[in-house]
């Protein structure tokens, strides 16, 4: 950026020649390398000094090369000087660098990233600089001037420099050889606040009204080793870098717009036909300038008096935005009639292009939304809302704004600043006034600030907007994202979104690699797209993206990251994330708790969340809570069961009462804040409650692992509640223990429940399987039950271990026959 103080005012005592510079980082001053040619050190550039040492080995730089004079631009000249060496220069391009080795150096330093543009088109592009010509020489005291101008990026190619026309005027001839211009050699150049080059000559001395200047590009010197060197020694940042960002020149956002509507259409197809005929229009630049600024002029003020140039087609109801657009279309109707037998080909071809483009998208929408409109409730805000046409025609809006700023963008060239044309981009805005009260189904991301209706499709399903794009591939959608024209970008995405949630692993990767995007619209749309995204597409490098998403403010966003990393809970790096949000609380966000609640049972590490109190506070509050629905559906989602139907609904809706939900004042078995989990599951198995204490018993057992569980499960073994004894059984026979047989054998044999009884078979027929040993032939033999169901799981038994197992006449046991190899 330009701004005074890093506008440098450069002495070279030695030579006598005065030149400007520009503050490029801290104490870096980047000039001309003939303004300081004569303090250039003899033994070449310098390198940089240990950071440790800085204030020495300036000292010692300023005792040992030649010093230059340096100061920033100041009101009134009060601006000190401050000694500088030169440090290094190009070889080959006019580029020096000094260093400032006083503390009296200038002090605005940049913030932000060092970066450097080029201009890779052809379009002619506006450009600023700012130095002290000899022309502005007054009473001895050197003046600043400002210059803007136009860079015509074919100009200069065989020398390598930038042609810069230079608007207005330098004064007459000078008395002697020294051009009027001397004196500016060495300003930055900037192009929409983007470095691009250094000032280094006048391109005719003895010619000023010429008005035409050289500037060696950035891109010729800006990774030259020794000048990066530098800039890391003074900002202790990696390296000086191009800027991602370009200047535009008057047709460039142009053909952007022809060129990305022809790949992924979001304008019409006629509409898109017409701007292009504009831009070939204005690139052949038929008509006299003088012509062509009458002719500018009446269009603009034909749309001016209708005030329809400046109509808020952001206002806060449709029916005004179709009002302002009809504006419009009069106001280039009117234009275009008169421009048909005088108008320039190109006046001509831009005001047709803008009066197709909105003549077109009123057709395509207003009928549609008046019909809608008739036949609602008579409540706009809502039927508004409910209009099946607005993501189309909200995302058709902001390429309709686009297309008539590009296209008036060349025709602000030819009038004055005061009569120019620029489309208002601020409504009133009542649109989310209105909408605050609505339905927040529909308004959710209204918290983002998604207001206006040129971005109304930000409120829709992933996907919605797009409908009427066509089909296309995976890497053209891919490349549409990187265009310049945001209505593309945006259209490109929903098609993305699309394909993402139908499973499309490809599409999936691109808006997972888009939760970092630099384009916010795009980063926030990628994030909401994450609560309809398949957990499958998901892998390990995605991690490092979903994981700050786990503890994001908006809730859908911390919901979905959650649920999609549950797969990779157990993870070290996972394992914190699902604590922390835990550790949040019901009261903050129950849903992410509760899919980090079940993403940590299947990870099975409690050791971090019994150490985190935070997390065991939220934890004991679920515990303690007085409902025994809460208290069972917790537990259940701990042991990642679905006995007790939809977990995730049951306690939505338990926690959440209807938004009043909060953790109660006490309770009758409350238990420590630091309480380990095992008390807690202690408390749950002795639960009053007959269903807690059946959700308690799997749950123990996921929790605490087969060996830690035991000791409580034993307590379960005894309740006096048949279906949790065989629950308690059931569990016992996931591990293969002989100690697990020998406790489940009693129940199999002489529990009063045949549920437990029934139970208790089938844990041993899972136990055999598993490999652990059973008891002998008699037991098996003689086993009769009055109820039919134990007994066919008994015959089931016996039948398996005749076929799958050995009989140990010495041991009495049945044994699982190991598997023959082939």
């Amino acid at each position: 950026m330009l701004t005074a103080q890093r506008v440098i005012e450069i002495y070279d005592p030695h030579g006598g020649a005065v030149g400007s510079g520009y503050l490029l980082a801290p104490r870096l001053v980047l000039t001309a390398r003939h303004v300081v040619e004569e303090a250039l050190p003899g033994d070449g550039p310098v390198s940089p000094p240990g950071r440790r040492a800085t204030s020495r080995a300036l000292r010692n730089l300023a005792r040992h090369h030649p010093r230059c004079r340096i100061r920033a631009l100041e009101r009134a000249g009060h601006s000190a000087f401050s000694n500088a060496v030169v440090v290094w220069w190009a070889m080959q391009t006019d580029v020096a660098l000094l260093v400032a080795v006083d503390d009296t150096m200038p002090a605005d330093y940049p913030s932000g990233a060092l970066t450097w543009a080029d201009l890779p088109s052809a379009d002619p592009v506006e450009v600023t600089a700012a130095g002290f010509p000899e022309a502005d020489v007054n009473a001895k005291v050197r003046e600043s001037r400002q210059i803007k101008g136009l860079v015509t990026p074919l100009s200069g190619v065989k020398r390598d420099q930038w042609v810069i026309q230079v608007d207005g005027t330098i004064g007459g001839h000078t008395p002697d050889p020294t051009s009027a211009w001397a004196g500016m050699s060495g300003a930055a150049l900037f192009a929409e606040d983007q470095f691009i080059g250094i000032v280094t000559a006048d391109a005719a001395p003895r010619h000023p009204e010429r008005m035409e200047l050289w500037a060696v590009p950035a891109r010729t010197f800006a990774e030259d080793p020794g000048l990066t060197e530098w800039v890391r020694w003074s900002t202790k940042t990696p390296t000086w870098t191009r800027s991602p960002l370009e200047p535009t020149g008057h047709h460039r956002l142009l053909r952007q717009l022809v060129d990305a509507n022809q790949r992924l259409p979001v304008l019409d197809d006629e509409s898109t036909e017409k701007i292009a005929l504009a831009l070939r229009a204005l690139r052949s630049g038929r008509g006299g300038q003088e012509a062509t600024r009458r002719a500018v002029g009446r269009v603009l003020a034909m749309m001016n008096s209708k005030n329809a140039l400046h109509a808020a087609l952001e206002d806060e109801v449709w029916g005004a935005v179709f009002k302002s657009l009809r504006e419009i279309r009069k106001a280039l109707e009117d234009a275009s009639t008169e421009l048909a037998v005088t108008g320039p080909d190109a006046v001509r071809a831009v005001t047709d292009a803008m009066l197709t483009t909105v003549r077109n998208y009123i057709g395509r929408h207003e009928t549609p939304y008046v019909h809608h409109m008739s036949h609602g409730t008579g409540i706009w805000p809502q039927d508004q809302l409910n209009w099946p046409g607005l993501p189309r025609a909200s995302l058709e809006l902001l390429a309709v704004r686009e297309s008539l700023a590009a296209l008036i963008e060349p025709l602000n060239r030819y009038v004055s600043r005061d009569r120019q044309g620029k489309l208002l981009t601020r409504g009133r805005d009542l649109w989310a006034i209105a909408s605050s009260g609505l339905d927040p189904d529909h308004l959710k991301l209204e918290r983002h600030g998604y207001g206006s209706l040129t971005t109304a499709h930000l409120r829709f399903p992933i996907g919605a907007a797009a409908s009427g794009a066509p089909r296309l591939s995976m890497t053209t959608l891919s490349a549409a994202l990187q265009e310049n024209i945001p209505s593309v970008r945006m259209a490109a995405f929903e098609e993305i979104g699309r394909l993402a949630t139908e499973g499309n692993e490809e599409a999936s990767a691109v808006v997972l690699d888009l939760l970092v995007s630099r384009d916010i619209t795009l980063q926030k749309r990628a994030q909401l797209t994450l609560q309809r995204l398949p957990q499958h597409v998901i892998t390990s490098r995605h991690i490092p993206r979903l994981t700050p998403l786990a503890l994001n403010p908006e809730p859908l966003i911390r919901e979905s990251a959650l649920r999609l990393l549950t797969p990779f809970a157990a993870l070290p790096s996972v394992e914190p994330v699902f604590v922390a949000a835990i550790a949040c609380g019901v009261e903050f966000d129950a849903a992410a708790v509760l899919q980090a609640l079940g993403a940590s049972s299947h990870a099975t590490r409690w050791g971090t969340l019994a150490a985190d109190r935070p997390a065991l506070s939220t934890l004991r509050e679920l515990f303690d809570d007085p409902d025994p629905v809460v208290r069972r559906a917790v537990l259940a989602k701990l042991a990642g069961s679905d006995d007790f139907g939809n977990i995730d609904a049951i306690l939505h809706v338990s926690l959440s009462g209807g938004g009043s939900w909060r953790p109660h004042s006490d309770g009758g078995n409350r238990q420590r804040a630091d309480a380990p989990i095992a008390d807690l599951l202690s408390t749950a198995l002795s639960d009053r409650d007959v269903s807690v204490r059946y959700a308690a018993v799997r749950a123990t057992w996921i929790c605490l692992g087969p060996e830690e569980s035991t000791v409580l499960l034993a307590c379960a073994l005894r309740d006096k509640h048949g279906a949790v004894r065989a629950r308690a059984v059931s569990t016992l026979g996931l591990t293969p223990r002989p100690a697990n047989v020998e406790s489940v054998l009693p129940f199999a044999r002489t529990d009063t429940d045949q549920r437990v009884r029934a139970a208790a078979v089938g844990a041993l027929h899972e136990l055999a399987r598993s490999g652990a040993p059973l008891p002998g032939a008699p037991i098996w033999t003689r086993v009769y039950d009055p109820e039919n169901e134990v007994s066919g799981r008994a015959k089931g038994l016996l039948k398996w271990l005749r076929s799958h197992a050995d009989y140990d006449d010495s041991t009495d046991t049945w044994t699982r026959r190991q598997p023959q190899n082939d």
